[in-house]
């Protein structure tokens, strides 16, 4: 691909992402043309339908969270460090608003092989700072990689019932709060650690 396409189609996908994240899935692509500065045939050439896009986005929010979780592992003094930093990314990213696609779209998702390798090395390498976070007991014993990446999804969702200034601070507030339970407790928690998602 010529670098000038390449540039295009990486300003549509990140537009397109902060629209999704923003106003949900059905934004018109013409709107998604103007917020990545494209003509509407420019999209449409790199993505004939909103299903190709939507598909980039998520291989693209995918890739961007697991070069996050490689990042903060290699920068960070430890692990419960690692995790904490990228819980705040993914919430700073609207990770979860990226998830809340109708069912047949998101199996349809789940099926595509790069988002399912994305997703593969992502739950890798959040499952090596899952595990090195309990070796030396600053996370719970009884969490998995997918428990993480679960959380981290449902406290990123939209929640429309909220006036937007409040819904805006919820995700931060509560991964704080998440954070805190994760820590070790005398309390166990119900069911198995989820392993991948």
């Amino acid at each position: 691909m010529r670098a000038d396409a390449q540039r295009n189609q990486d300003r549509i996908v990140a537009g397109a992402r902060e629209l999704f994240a923003e106003r949900g899935f059905e934004v018109a692509m013409e709107e998604i043309a103007r917020q990545a500065g494209v003509g509407v045939g420019t999209l449409y050439r790199r993505f004939p339908d909103r299903w190709t896009l939507v598909r980039a986005v998520s291989v693209d929010a995918l890739l961007q969270l697991g070069e996050a979780a490689r990042s903060a592992l290699e920068e960070e003094a430890d692990a419960w460090s690692a995790l904490r930093r990228l819980l705040l990314r993914g919430a700073e990213e609207r990770f979860g608003a990226l998830q809340a696609l109708d069912a047949a779209t998101h199996q349809a998702i789940r099926a595509d092989p790069d988002v399912t390798a994305a997703c593969r090395e992502l739950i890798t390498t959040l499952a090596r700072i899952v595990e090195d976070a309990k070796a030396v007991g600053d996370l719970r014993t009884d969490v998995g990689p997918g428990d993480i990446l679960l959380l981290l999804v449902l406290l990123t969702r939209p929640l429309s019932a909220l006036p937007a200034d409040v819904g805006a601070a919820i995700p931060v507030r509560y991964l704080h709060l998440a954070l805190d339970g994760l820590r070790p407790s005398a309390t166990s928690l119900p069911g198995s650690p989820i392993r991948s998602t």
